[in-house]
């Protein structure tokens, strides 16, 4: 098996091994961002949902503010791979243009030569050049189905998790902000002593 790995690599060249590094960093974010969200994102949503449960009050601006920071959190726990994953999709077939121009260079180097017995590099450039590109193209598809559908599952965690934020408002108690709430009453009082 390690044989056969090896000998792709070789048949690719340079740019083989290259698109080979970039495909397994790529795939490790997606696995990453796979098991965040089956195994570690429902109970960072129930932390945040519990912070923000466990507030006095919610409708003041202070509250609108830690309600922000509440999602925005959650939403780089879900979402701060993506952009690494997006870069690494889009050189994938880069890479694979690249063995593709390596390739026929070779090709070119061989024609220069001119003999009957090149005919075997000749068929290597060509090989490098095919194979390279079409590495490129399978590495580059994969990542995009996996993350189209990590992002789709993504926004529907991050949708969710403000939903439940919005809903405890509502179940909650609904308590102003104590300080403003405080001072009318503060006011009424002294008002009423002097009549």
């Amino acid at each position: 098996m390690l044989g056969h790995v090896i000998a792709f690599l070789e048949v690719g060249g340079g740019a083989m091994v290259g698109l080979l590094v970039l495909t397994f960093v790529m795939w490790v974010l997606l696995l990453d961002a796979i098991f965040y969200l089956q195994f570690s994102e429902a109970r960072d949503a129930a932390a945040a949902e519990e912070g923000w449960v466990e507030r006095r009050e919610h409708l003041s601006w202070h509250a609108s503010q830690i309600r922000r920071m509440l999602v925005s959190e959650h939403r780089q726990r879900l979402q701060w791979s993506f952009p690494i994953i997006k870069a690494c999709v889009a050189l994938c077939p880069m890479i694979g243009l690249l063995g593709t121009v390596i390739g026929r260079i070779e090709i070119f180097s061989v024609m220069t030569v001119g003999t009957g017995a090149s005919t075997r590099g000749l068929a290597m450039g060509v090989s490098n050049a095919m194979t390279t590109t079409a590495a490129g193209m399978v590495a580059a598809l994969s990542g995009m189905i996996t993350q189209a559908f990590i992002v789709r599952n993504a926004a529907d965690r991050l949708l969710r998790c403000e939903g439940v934020l919005d809903d405890a408002i509502e179940s909650g108690p609904r308590v102003r902000d104590p300080d403003r709430a405080a001072a009318p009453a503060r006011g009424l009082t002294v008002a009423g002593d002097h009549a």
